[in-house]
């Protein structure tokens, strides 16, 4: 199923890859899931002559830092789990819905996890390694932009995100320096990729920020990537992938969560990879 939607200042476009009951942790068939890919900013890029940057965490980038501060901003990487049901935010915050309480846990078991899949899967597909980043310069790209989202989803009020969502657009350009280290380094190469996870978090049922019904046990992930044109340093393509999938065990079990991540970011890893040199209108 596909289908074009415009945000004004925000998405220029979205594609929706598939729309789909799918079975995503072991014995259990999630009720609601959704998969799609956000054109940040719709370009054409190509596989051939592709540098891959390592993967980074757009929490580190933005420089997030508590657990609780990045579920707030939806850039939480981990285990959410939900005790005591709902109450609502006092008024001069905006009265919205939350879960009375919210625990986090494994939050760096699973960001190596992550990183590892993702990491692998590119280097899988590409036929090459990644190259590291510059010494002192670990996170290359600061300078990105965050904003509001305030265009509704067909699952508002029991979707598992914070409202209000947000978007993440990248530098228009590599600066100078990243752009000179690149070229050096990947000297065959003409583009650059930095594949980047916004947010990759399993939970059990419970009441994400804003939505009023709640949601079932589920999982999340969702990767951004950013390419750049190595001879003149600007920005060429700015994907974002998201999926989610409810109605799975409530359990927490870290190994069945494991599972469910896993088979949602090796898909969405496709995707993206798929949708680097198809241009917005070749899909």
């Amino acid at each position: 199923m596909r289908q074009r939607s415009s945000y004004p200042g925000k998405l220029s476009a979205i594609l929706v890859v598939a729309l789909l009951p799918v079975a995503f942790f072991a014995g259990c068939s999630s009720v609601d899931s959704l998969s799609a890919i956000y054109l940040v900013r719709a370009g054409q890029a190509s596989t051939e002559g592709l540098a891959i940057a390592p993967v980074q965490f757009i929490a580190d980038v933005l420089g997030e830092r508590s657990p609780r501060s990045q579920y707030q901003t939806n850039v939480y990487v981990g285990l959410i789990f939900f005790r005591g049901g709902y109450d609502r935010a006092p008024a001069a915050e905006g009265a919205y819905i939350r879960n009375k309480t919210t625990e986090f846990s494994l939050q760096q078991e699973i960001r190596d996890d992550a990183s590892s899949q993702l990491a692998g899967k590119l280097t899988r597909l590409s036929g090459r390694g990644m190259l590291p980043l510059p010494p002192n310069q670990r996170l290359a790209l600061e300078n990105f932009r965050s904003s509001r989202n305030f265009e509704p989803s067909p699952n508002e009020g029991r979707e598992n995100i914070n409202l209000p969502r947000r978007v993440f657009s990248a530098p228009e350009e590599l600066r100078p320096e990243i752009r000179g280290y690149w070229r050096r380094n990947a000297p065959q190469a003409s583009s650059v990729l930095f594949p980047i996870i916004l947010q990759y978090y399993a939970h059990n049922a419970g009441w994400f920020n804003g939505q009023e019904l709640g949601c079932l046990a589920g999982a999340r992930v969702s990767t951004k990537f950013v390419v750049y044109d190595l001879e003149t340093g600007k920005i060429v393509l700015d994907h974002d992938a998201d999926d989610f999938a409810l109605g799975g065990s409530s359990s927490l079990n870290p190994n069945e969560r494991h599972r469910g991540l896993q088979a949602l970011l090796e898909a969405q890893i496709q995707a993206q990879w798929d949708a680097l040199g198809a241009g917005p209108d070749r899909r």
